[in-house]
């Protein structure tokens, strides 16, 4: 599966990688702030569904190690994929508790609305 020219991601902005991504630059900057707040970050899938062509969900584990804290997260996730024309149009990511997440990355100021 391919992604569109214009997807886009959209994930809590209360992460300090979250907000709205819109195409590939954008998302590739965002996986780099991805990881400069994780390392050994698994996905462990519990499930997938398709309601049809047109909408994937994904029930997965986030496993990782904060690399400010070394605490170790293991937070549900779940991923919304909108799927347009066999590509995928875009993404959104909801994190079962981000201020969790936060904690765990080190992160100590505010987020941002």
């Amino acid at each position: 599966m391919h992604v569109h020219p214009d997807f886009t991601v959209d994930a809590p902005n209360s992460l300090p990688y979250g907000g709205l991504t819109r195409g590939t630059e954008e998302m590739k900057d965002r996986m780099s702030s991805f990881a400069r707040y994780w390392d050994e970050p698994t996905f462990n899938v519990h499930a997938i569904t398709a309601d049809d062509e047109a909408l994937v969900t994904a029930h997965v584990t986030l496993c990782a190690v904060g690399k400010a804290t070394g605490e170790r997260l293991e937070m549900e996730v779940v991923e919304v994929w909108s799927i347009e024309g066999g590509r995928i149009s875009s993404q959104r990511t909801f994190y079962f508790d981000p201020v969790v997440a936060r904690r765990a990355a080190g992160v100590t100021s505010e987020p941002s609305t």
